[in-house]
């Protein structure tokens, strides 16, 4: 990994995206790097990688403490152009096709989705599931819509609109 380079206008977004994927249980972690370029993914491994062998622990208030701070975030208004086209495509999507779209996933992942933005099918989607995984995903959610970092919330609409569409392909052949 000695090849990866980062961009000094891109360290801050980095570091804070490893910062919250480090707070993340090893399935979710995985989840989210698999849906990174190879790229993304390697960087966010090196900084995760150094957070674990400078002994910091996962859920460490620190870590809160930093996350809390979304100044370096990209703002909607800064977002590339190709990923509003996407937020709005999935903007229309349906609730049920939302619920059969994350009906396998875990109500952590789950949460990482719905915080990505005010989804107009959001609170709909959240009344067809049970109280009890409902209730799981917002308590997910009370962390995650102050921490996800830009890369992250990419990913997670790359896989939402590659799951929503290939879905939907598949019921209209």
């Amino acid at each position: 990994m000695k090849d990866i380079t980062f961009k000094v206008e891109d360290i801050d977004i980095y570091k804070k995206s490893a910062l919250a994927l480090y707070n993340l249980d090893e399935n979710d972690q995985s989840w989210i790097l698999d849906n990174l370029s190879e790229s993304q993914s390697k960087k966010l491994k090196l900084l995760m990688n150094e957070l674990s062998e400078i002994g910091i622990e996962k859920n460490d208030s620190v870590i809160s403490d930093i996350l809390k701070d979304n100044s370096s975030l990209t703002s909607d208004d800064e977002a590339p152009s190709e990923y509003i086209e996407i937020t709005k495509k999935l903007d229309e999507l349906t609730p049920t096709e939302i619920f059969s779209i994350l009906s396998d996933e875990p109500p952590a992942m789950v949460a990482m989705v719905l915080s990505v933005k005010n989804w107009p099918w959001s609170t709909k989607y959240i009344s067809m599931l049970p109280i009890n995984i409902s209730s799981d995903i917002r308590e997910h959610m009370k962390m995650y819509v102050s921490t996800l970092s830009s890369p992250i919330k990419r990913a997670i609409v790359s896989y939402l609109e590659q799951s929503a569409f290939g879905k939907i392909d598949e019921v209209i052949s």
